[in-house]
């Protein structure tokens, strides 16, 4: 999860991303004041719904309590997903997640500003449309996500509303 600096209002949001390591497709997203262990389970029940999964699918995550909760930990056994925790202080082993923060934190947090959570979440969304359309990864031949899963003969029907980072529940947004 990454802190949002919401300027309006004079706090932090967070944002959760799941991202494909293998295609560097971002599957999901979701923005709000807190984000509880609940609100992991809607985003990947979401996920799950959404998009036909291979076998023996893993998630790799750190340690926040989000995720370590027994509720998360017990969804993910009821799915048939292998859960792997990283070690404490080290973001290498989540290295493609940090690689996306630190990719919105020069071109989405230091350059905008903004009013409230809505404003952020619309910025987020249009961002992710371009991450998996339209942004080249060196990692995946200079492809974008998509066109990446196109050249390996993956069919992909992709649900827009699972990109909108406002997508969970109709949150307070003031």
């Amino acid at each position: 999860m990454k802190y949002i600096y919401i300027k309006g209002k004079r706090k932090n949001a967070l944002l959760i991303t799941v991202i494909d390591v293998y295609s560097r497709w971002v599957l999901g997203q979701h923005i709000a004041w807190q984000v509880n262990k609940g609100d992991v389970v809607k985003l990947f029940d979401k996920i799950f719904g959404a998009y036909s999964m291979a076998e023996n699918i893993y998630v790799r995550n750190d340690n926040g309590s989000q995720m370590v909760a027994q509720k998360c930990q017990s969804y993910f056994k009821s799915k048939k997903v292998i859960q792997e925790f990283t070690k404490p202080a080290t973001p290498e082993q989540n290295a493609h997640i940090e690689s996306y923060h630190s990719i919105i934190e020069r071109v989405i947090c230091q350059k905008y500003e903004f009013d409230n959570l809505l404003e952020a979440a619309d910025t987020f969304t249009r961002f992710v449309k371009f991450y998996n359309f339209r942004r080249i990864h060196s990692g995946i031949g200079y492809l974008s996500p998509y066109n990446y899963l196109l050249q390996k003969g993956t069919e992909i029907k992709v649900d827009v509303s699972l990109l909108d980072a406002n997508n969970l529940s109709k949150q307070k947004v003031a």
